[in-house]
């Protein structure tokens, strides 16, 4: 399993074409997949990959985080909606609840 996805190379954003590297403990690594088996119950969290559509995209395009159930959606599949009261960003379905 993990030989297959080094041979898939780096991921990069279906917008804008940029290599998806992401933060961990502070350093940018280029990991995809999350495979901290300590504390941390990111383990097996696929980053840059919207929940709706499984599709890759940066933050600076597409991308989106839903600061209530913690999930990210593209632009496609959930419109986000800012709170005035706590100043997150939230995706429809929590947003209307």
């Amino acid at each position: 399993y993990n030989q297959m996805w080094e041979n898939l190379g780096a991921i990069s954003c279906l917008e804008c074409n940029k290599g998806l590297p992401r933060m961990c403990g502070g350093t940018t690594t280029n990991q995809w997949i999350s495979t901290d088996t300590g504390l941390s119950p990111d383990y097996g969290t696929q980053y840059n990959t919207c929940y709706g559509c499984f599709k890759h995209y940066c933050y600076d395009c597409k991308m989106n985080f839903c600061s209530t159930c913690q999930t990210d959606y593209c632009d496609d599949c959930s419109k986000m909606s800012d709170c005035r009261s706590c100043g997150g960003s939230h995706c429809n379905d929590c947003y209307e609840h």
